[in-house]
């Protein structure tokens, strides 16, 4: 392969650019330039500069794909088809952390070819909560096609009697009523959040932990097993459906 073929490789490579990433595409050298090093560079600058652009807006890293999530056959189902008909829901996602709600999100963002904007409590309360919901959402729209996705709603809001809970509850309806994009926010759901609020959401999907009940007749029934059959029994049982959904209006 010649230099330049290696370069152009090498660019996409190193630069990880991916169709999702589409802030400066593409990252190829112009075979009419005679500096291939010094483009090279230049290219390198630019998406520097893109990076920094990605990382403010939130944007994913990685890929996520259907295949990688075990299970909440159902749920993949409804946002499979969403997608088909290019449907832009308000979805809550709620359970314990590290059950896979944030990945679920990231999945439909890659599976659609969709911006991934995500928002933490943490981004939002700092300096100007309101203002901070705004430009989010303005962010969305500008880019179109994208999952704006707001991290632990419960930790915002809490059951919604503080002033600070209602300001941000206002903007966040006030700007779902403008904007119109796919909103996907979650919780831990260990308080009740306000009904009136949720309402704004038309999907209430559940990622739960396996019961008590589960997990005994699990280690009743493995007591001999080895590693490798303990491995395709996890995968068999987490394929069977663990989310209880709510849809509205489907």
């Amino acid at each position: 392969m010649n230099q330049n073929g290696w370069l152009d490789i090498q660019i996409r490579r190193d630069l990880n650019c991916q169709k999702y990433l589409n802030l400066q595409p593409p990252y190829l050298l112009q075979d009419n330039s005679d500096d291939k090093e010094k483009q090279f560079e230049r290219l390198r600058h630019q998406f520097a500069i893109d990076m920094k652009k990605r990382e403010d807006l939130g944007l994913q890293d990685e890929p996520v794909y259907w295949k990688e999530i075990i299970g909440k056959k159902r749920l993949k189902d409804i946002l499979k088809d969403d997608l088909l008909h290019n449907r832009k829901r308000k979805m809550h996602f709620f359970g314990p952390p590290g059950n896979g709600k944030k990945m679920m999100a990231r999945a439909l963002a890659t599976e659609g070819g969709l911006l991934f904007l995500a928002l933490s409590p943490e981004m939002i309360e700092s300096d100007n909560p309101a203002r901070n919901i705004r430009i989010a959402f303005e962010q969305a729209n500008k880019l179109a096609s994208s999952v704006l996705f707001i991290d632990r709603i419960d930790d915002l809001i809490g059951d919604g009697t503080s002033d600070r809970a209602k300001m941000i509850m206002n903007e966040i309806e006030t700007q779902m009523n403008k904007v119109d994009t796919t909103m996907i926010v979650t919780s831990s759901l260990s308080d009740p959040l306000p009904e009136q609020f949720m309402q704004n959401f038309n999907v209430h999907a559940q990622f739960a932990l396996p019961s008590m009940t589960e997990i005994d007749k699990m280690a009743q029934n493995t007591e001999s097993f080895s590693y490798s059959d303990l491995i395709k029994t996890t995968e068999t049982l987490y394929d069977v459906e663990k989310s209880e959904i709510t849809v509205v209006n489907f």
